[in-house]
């Protein structure tokens, strides 16, 4: 029996490190071969404490998971459990951070102020305002010159489109003061490589400009939010600590974990059938599923992680349990989960229909 635990944690391990968790899989094949019968619950019942009663049992009730209508503006609370969703600050922040490029939206000096788009590379203050370089003669530069006020629209290439999150800035542009060009250039290009050989040759043609924000719109993607961001949650907000690694994982799901998405509509948000499953974004706190059902309705939803999450090796291994533990309340195995808190679900809109 000792070897029987070992080796399946050792699978545990291993498929922790792959990042993922699935019925068909190395799980799967490692319960079949390690060992049978009720030596498998002996074993997951084992390393989580609890008894081996109710083997090949269905839950009777879903007391361990709460569905939360999140459509209003409040952020609701599990169990005292504080905030399982990122505050609109940090999303915004998280967006602004991962972007380092957008459009600039300025007043053309040339159409009577109409608002004129152009792209930019910058980075981020410590208080989230953007740092732009830029050329002199360049079209928003003239038109900076005229008038201070302008925008930023930010949105992440894997993000893209209708569905993923946006950022817009608003404010005015005021000019780097001299006494703080040598630290500002110096982070620049880190970021922007390519902005030391233009600095090197042409230093006199381009100057830094930081941007004032006064104000922040967000939206979190289609038909979820869209609503202004207080600056000052913006400026204190910290980005999220998965913001670059996040999309590889989203996209590895969607990609190759269909079958254990669709269970996760089963077990915890109770749909039945087969529906179309996507998840949109994931972070430190857990992650949001777009959900189409065989009748047309798409609704959004957010799964909640219980364990802490701070970096990619964490983010996988707290995706592994959320789906291990969908298959195993799903397969009879549920009461090895009761000591667990309950896993914080929150429906964003539903009833829509494409």
């Amino acid at each position: 029996r000792g070897w029987n635990i070992f080796g399946l944690v050792f699978l545990c391990c291993v498929e922790n490190m792959m990042g993922f968790v699935g019925s068909s899989s190395w799980i799967t094949t490692g319960l079949t071969v390690i060992t049978s019968g009720s030596s498998v619950l002996s074993a997951s019942c084992k390393r989580r404490g609890v008894s081996r009663r109710g083997y090949g049992r269905q839950s009777e009730t879903r007391r361990w998971m709460r569905m939360v209508d999140g459509s209003g503006g409040g952020l609701p609370t599990i169990n005292g459990a504080g905030i399982y969703r990122l505050s609109l600050g940090e999303r915004a922040r998280t967006i602004v951070h991962i972007c380092r490029k957008g459009t600039l939206c300025t007043e053309s000096e040339k159409h009577n102020g109409h608002p004129f788009g152009s792209h930019v590379d910058y980075i981020l203050d410590d208080g989230g305002r953007p740092v732009f370089m830029l050329a002199s003669n360049a079209a928003h530069s003239k038109n900076l010159r005229a008038s201070a006020r302008c925008s930023l629209f930010c949105q992440p290439p894997s993000l893209s489109g209708q569905e993923g999150g946006r950022v817009t800035l608003v404010g005015q542009i005021e000019k780097v003061p001299d006494d703080e060009r040598v630290d500002i250039q110096e982070e620049y290009i880190d970021y922007h490589a390519a902005a030391a050989e233009a600095l090197s040759s042409f230093p006199e043609k381009f100057s830094f400009y930081r941007m004032r924000v006064e104000d922040i719109f967000f939206v979190g993607g289609f038909g979820v939010t869209a609503t202004w961001v207080s600056p000052d949650d913006f400026a204190l907000a910290e980005p999220d600590p998965l913001a670059f690694d996040a999309p590889s994982i989203v996209a590895a799901t969607n990609e190759r974990r269909q079958d254990d998405l669709i269970r996760l509509t089963r077990v915890f948000l109770g749909l039945e059938g087969t529906p179309k499953v996507q998840m949109m974004s994931l972070d430190r706190l857990g992650f949001d599923m777009r959900v189409k059902t065989e009748s047309g309705e798409v609704r959004e939803y957010r799964i909640g992680f219980r364990e802490k999450v701070g970096n990619r090796f964490d983010v996988q291994s707290a995706l592994t349990k959320t789906l291990q533990e969908a298959w195993e309340r799903e397969n009879g195995f549920g009461e090895s989960w009761d000591e667990a808190d309950e896993r914080p679900v929150i429906m964003y809109y539903g009833g829509q229909r494409t």
